[in-house]
């Protein structure tokens, strides 16, 4: 059970970039307690903190409010934010001390994001005119890179991007696809319905999470036409994976059967399975300390964050507002 820790408000200041307004905790009255990450609360289209650690933690104040859509980087210290077609770059969640900049030539249409592991490289992509762009050096002085045509048909389920900016899209009915800087756009393998990606291996390999496959099928040496290998078969209908700090291990989240399923990489067998009393929406990095997103909250209903460390475990966090 989450417990509640001693909670202080906000205090908001003028910053606004674009539509995206940030608030500061100011230093005599921000909340106390470290952040184990941040997310995105669609129901008050914010990015807010999650204030202490898994087992004892809460849901903050708002970082960044009036968004249409966000997404946090797999550190958890900033996130790409766009509101009414102004995409900004929003820093310093960690320190609960946002500074929002604007990245010039963005998609103004965009509705989806995905980070890479290393949170230096983004994609967008926008449904309405099915076209990607990459962003770099999000951790410096972002840069919007050249729009690219997504010439599959078909609704993009997933998205993925390594540091160099080489991006995959699952589609659904189709496949999941490389689009890879100077090359032809290409089906790796076909899938019934590519939820989920997770880039591995040095970005090297790529795991695909086929929901209506029942499955979890591994690309080894995607960029260079490696082999398709089943990872694991036979599970319900599957959201999303993540890997231990020590990447021996494989998370499941299972949204079928509502169970947690955990599986040795090396030998792609089963280890344990643990009974959710929630339905899992994914598996989301939150910080870089083996911490994930597996349940999003809805109406009254916490979020969930698996500790995917040396001894695994599901926590909640309440989802009501700050007190």
């Amino acid at each position: 059970m989450t417990i509640p820790m001693s909670r202080k408000r906000f205090t908001p200041i003028a910053l606004v970039f674009g539509l995206v307004a940030v608030a500061a905790a100011a230093e005599s009255s921000g909340p106390s307690g470290p952040v184990s990450g941040a997310v995105f609360d669609k129901r008050s289209r914010s990015v807010r903190p999650i204030i202490g650690v898994p087992g004892s933690s809460y849901l903050g104040g708002d970082l960044a409010s009036g968004l249409d859509e966000a997404a946090v980087s797999p550190d958890g210290r900033a996130a790409l934010a766009l509101s009414e077609g102004r995409l900004s770059l929003v820093r310093g969640l960690e320190r609960l001390s946002p500074i929002a900049v604007g990245v010039d030539g963005a998609l103004t249409d965009a509705e989806r994001m995905a980070w890479s592991a290393d949170s230096s490289t983004a994609v967008l992509y926008s449904s309405a005119s099915r076209r990607l762009q990459v962003i770099r050096d999000l951790d410096k002085a972002p840069v919007a890179g050249e729009v690219t045509e997504l010439r599959a048909e078909g609704r993009v389920a997933s998205l993925g991007v390594d540091a160099s900016g080489n991006v995959v899209a699952g589609v659904e009915g189709v496949g999941v696809f490389l689009l890879a800087a100077g090359r032809t756009e290409r089906l790796l393998a076909s899938f019934r319905n590519p939820v989920a990606l997770l880039l591995a291996r040095k970005g090297t390999d790529l795991f695909v999470v086929d929901r209506e496959g029942a499955a979890i099928v591994e690309i080894r040496d995607f960029l260079n036409a490696g082999s398709v290998i089943p990872f694991a078969e036979g599970l319900s209908a599957p959201s999303g994976v993540a890997l231990s700090s020590d990447a021996r291990r494989m998370f499941i989240a299972d949204a079928g059967d509502r169970k947690l399923k955990v599986f040795d990489v090396s030998s792609r067998t089963p280890l344990s399975e643990t009974e959710l009393d929630f339905t899992p929406t994914g598996l989301d990095p939150l910080t870089s300390d083996a911490l994930s997103l597996i349940g999003a909250g809805g109406e009254n209903q916490p979020y969930f964050i698996l500790d995917g460390g040396s001894n695994p475990a599901v926590y909640f966090v309440p989802a009501g507002r700050e007190q």
